[in-house]
């Protein structure tokens, strides 16, 4: 520790990302303002933002004050994140999207930082507006790698959408107290100097304005304030105690300052409070504000919110009304004092305000959107639009991933529903948020009407989302043939991608062949990601892996991140069962990161148990349970997609060589009275229920199973129900013709499960005392199982092939298999020939990143040079590893 530097400073001095928690008062902006200047004079570039109230409406306000000086830079960025990040600021015209813009301030930062090192300061974030904290939660998530810290702090209690580490900044030591308490407030008698040291308890503010207040009201050996009140109130009431003392001029002036969003010049701020400059005085020989460059500035952020309480909700109004008359020239500035100063409703503002939100969410400001509509419908009469604008509101805020505001939302309009088209929308909103749970029967019926009659009410556009919500509904819960074909018949007006997806969802092997047949025509592909869906869910999942890398192209593009969550975890998931392992974990791991990143929590739990399954059927025990175990740490979560988890249970019992269990979880998944059961999912499941079924004495019940969807698989040409079923009668059957027709019509892009097909007929004819043809099947499996890097597997065809008195050396694991999931992306990708900053742009990283990246993963692979990297990426390939 650095002599005379506090712990918080000695923290802050070693932390990547900290952020500072505290009550008002407590030192927090004086330790990152000291923590700044220690920086600066190692020769590091601040960057700062500080939050005030009445900027937190101002979308991306913030933002602009941090990249300020870095604006002439803006320019060397990629068009799409210039674009956005300029139209961010007003400064171009333009629909954006967030994550443009905030990949357009990582990229930035990120640029800076390769000339000198960078530090952002964000102050009280509280205060911050909502568009400006989540960039900087972005960027806090990607910096690891960059020359780049970044500091904030906020008030205890508020909540902070970051998880960084974090530091709660407490009061000074006893010692420290009196020292400053004897410095400003010297005098005081012995009862009043212990009773103010308790009140203030540490609080470096408080021990300088509860003795001025004391002093101010001539109060000696009485409480400043009751003593009951927390202290952030008690210096409020400091505050307070003074403006009592001020004149009425004066606390006009006050409460227009405080009303003002930071870009009010002192004349304006006159005009708003229609006072002279005399009135200035007071105020600045209280010590509780300062007047410098034509800007007035409150003493501390308490001293405004003294202000803003003490004027009552009538005073605020008026000042308000006044301010919408000095800002004329700008209307936004206009609009929102006009808001802040209607007494009731009022139908003129509210429309104003859903214009004016329009135009926030145009420009990517989704969250300065959601705040602004949702004053809208406060200013909207109940038997008016107002249901219809908090749905408004809630369809933003699902874009944003705030779930439950949209939850908040639903719920509040539910009651002022008037229209049916309110009433559809309130069903489809309720849907989405259930999403991945089962659900009812009757829930989907009712959807189903609603369909019905917003087709007969000339709605096509909501009737075809009802639709697909509909549908969506009918993958967790089953309603009947009779229900699902209805909706199945409604999907031939929709347009192809999505008429597929909805033949998918409701009828997936009824219509498979169908859907399959389609997949093939690539005309009329307006939506390449529903395709990539419904090959999934028809389980044709070679076609899905391959649909899925263009669509995953697209999508990022586009900055569509929700769909490309959707995408990514659907193509892991096809890309594990096949056993393309190492691109099932890259893909995986990007959907878990952009789904947390873009509040999908159904959709990040669904990609963390494809990691989990994953993990577990390559025997890493491990990192299976890491990933059950952060579902299970997501409380409001971890009830959804239960047949995913049956799944990922089963599969990692199953490869662990625990029978029993994993018969006891996969079984589930077939029970039609079973909340896990699943109609599409128990196809591809089946042959390894039948694996587990041979070993814990359950083969009869298994063979039931097999039977019954063996009904289907003359319905539908699903490539993953058939090989399923193949090995599941060969294993049952205990009959080579069934193992060698299985063999011979195995595709051969599905290596695990051609490895454990081999391994089981291997393990068949050595038991049947065929011990020379048990080989060549063994020594397929267990090279097969040592390319895909599935090491349990792998041991157990070693195994049996020692049974045959034949030993087989341990595999040396290859480099590739080394890299980390995000290594192994990225080295794809700069093989493929991409530069870091198109790598970066795809992966929605810093260029800088990137190379930090390849830096590392060079060694590993034993290249020194990107030009090397194709070759070593043809070899791997080549040998069968991917």
């Amino acid at each position: 520790m650095v002599p005379g530097r506090t712990p918080e400073m000695t923290a802050l001095a070693e932390a990547k990302v900290l952020l500072l928690r505290g009550e008002p008062g407590i030192g927090k902006s004086h330790l990152l303002a000291a923590a700044a200047d220690d920086a600066r004079s190692r020769g590091a570039q601040v960057l700062s933002a500080t939050g005030v109230p009445s900027e937190a409406h101002l979308p991306f306000a913030g933002l602009h004050q941090l990249l300020r000086p870095l604006l002439p830079c803006v320019r060397d960025l990629p068009e799409p994140h210039r674009a956005a990040l300029l139209a961010a600021f007003g400064m171009t015209a333009g629909p954006q999207t967030f994550f443009f813009v905030a990949l357009a301030t990582l990229e930035l930062l990120a640029d800076a930082a390769a000339r000198t090192p960078v530090v952002v300061v964000a102050d009280d974030v509280h205060w911050l507006d909502q568009a400006t904290v989540e960039v900087l939660a972005f960027v806090a998530r990607r910096i690891a790698a960059e020359p780049i810290t970044l500091w904030a702090a906020t008030r205890t209690g508020d909540p902070v959408p970051w998880k960084v580490p974090e530091l709660t900044v407490s009061g000074l030591d006893d010692d420290t107290a009196r020292r400053l308490l004897d410095r400003h407030a010297g005098g005081l008698t012995a009862t009043t100097r212990e009773r103010l040291l308790t009140e203030a308890a540490g609080n470096p503010l408080a021990l300088i304005e509860l003795p001025v207040a004391a002093r101010a009201r001539r109060l000696d050996d009485v409480a400043v304030a009751p003593a009951m009140l927390p202290l952030t109130d008690r210096l409020e009431a400091a505050f307070a105690g003074r403006l009592a003392e001020l004149p009425d001029a004066t606390n006009a002036l006050l409460l227009a300052v405080a009303l003002d969003d930071g870009c009010g010049t002192s004349s304006e701020i006159l005009a708003a409070a229609r006072t002279t400059e005399a009135s200035f005085q007071p105020a600045e020989a209280a010590g509780l504000i300062s007047l410098t460059g034509g800007r007035v500035r409150f003493r501390h952020p308490l001293v405004r919110t003294a202000v803003y309480h003490r004027a009552g909700e009538a005073d605020r109004r008026g000042a308000h009304a006044a301010w919408a008359d000095v800002v004329t020239d700008r209307p936004e500035r206009q609009l929102w004092h006009r808001a802040a100063a209607a007494t009731g409703p009022d139908d003129a503002i509210a429309d104003a305000l859903e214009r004016r939100a329009e135009q926030e969410r145009g420009r990517g400001a989704l969250a300065g959107a959601i705040e602004i509509m949702d004053r809208a419908a406060r200013l909207t009469p109940p038997s008016g639009r107002r249901a219809g604008r908090l749905l408004d509101a809630a369809d933003l805020a699902f874009e944003l991933g705030r779930h439950r505001l949209v939850r908040g939302l639903v719920e509040e309009a539910g009651p002022l529903l008037a229209e049916p088209r309110e009433r559809a929308r309130h069903l489809q909103l309720r849907d989405i948020l259930d999403d991945g749970r089962p659900g009812d029967v009757a829930g989907i019926r009712t959807m189903v009407e609603q369909v019905r009659r917003m087709r007969a009410d000339g709605d096509p556009g909501l009737a075809r989302r009802l639709l697909i919500a509909a549908a969506r509904r009918c993958w967790w819960t089953d309603p009947g043939p009779a229900d699902r074909h209805l909706i199945a018949a409604w999907a031939d007006d929709l347009p192809t991608d999505e008429r597929l997806v909805v033949l998918a969802l409701t009828e997936p092997i009824e219509q498979g062949s169908r859907i399959i047949a389609a997949l093939t025509d690539h005309r009329d592909q307006a939506e390449p990601a529903l395709r990539v869906i419904a090959a999934y869910i028809v389980g044709d999942f070679e076609r899905c892996v391959r649909l899925a890398g263009p669509a995953a192209d697209g999508l990022r593009a586009q900055a569509r991140l929700a769909l490309l969550v959707q995408v990514l975890t659907l193509a892991a998931s096809a890309a594990m069962h096949m056993g393309a392992w190492s691109r099932a974990a890259t893909t995986a791991a990007e959907a878990v990161r952009l789904g947390v990143e873009t509040g999908q929590p159904v959709w990040t739990v669904a990609a963390r148990h494809v990691d989990a399954a994953m993990a577990g059927l390559r025997g890493d025990a491990v990192r299976a349970g890491e990933q059950l175990a952060l579902i299970v740490g997501e409380d409001e979560m971890s009830g959804v997609v239960p047949s995913a988890a049956h799944q990922s249970r089963g599969l990692a019992a199953l490869a662990a060589g625990d029978y029993a269990e994993a018969y006891r979880e996969l079984r589930p998944i077939f029970d039609s009275s079973h909340p896990a059961y699943h109609r599409a999912l128990r196809c591809w499941l089946v042959g390894y229920l039948a694996e587990a079924a041979v070993h814990c004495r359950r083969a009869d019940d298994a063979r039931q199973v097999v039977a019954d969807l063996s009904t289907l698989a003359g319905i539908t040409s699903s490539p993953a129900l058939q090989i399923s079923l193949r090995y599941a009668r060969a294993v049952l059957a205990d009959d080579e013709k069934l193992y060698r027709e299985a063999l011979d019509q195995h595709p051969p892009h599905w290596p695990f499960q051609r490895a454990r097909l081999e391994l089981a007929f291997g393990t068949w004819l050595r038991r049947q005392r065929r011990i020379a043809e048990s080989r060549d099947p063994l020594r397929t499996a267990r090279d097969l199982f040592d390319r895909i890097d599935a090491p349990g597997w792998s041991e157990r065809a070693r195994q049996e092939l020692r049974a045959t008195g034949e030993s087989s050396q341990q595999p040396e694991r290859g480099a590739w298999q080394r890299l980390s999931p995000q290594e192994l992306q990225i080295a794809t990708m700069a093989a493929e020939g991409l530069s870091n900053r198109e790598i970066g742009q795809r992966l929605y990283v810093s260029h800088r990143t990137v190379g930090s990246h390849l830096y590392r993963l060079f060694p590993k692979l034993g290249i020194t040079s990107r030009a090397q990297l194709r070759d070593a990426l043809a070899a791997w390939v080549a040998d069968g590893r991917e």
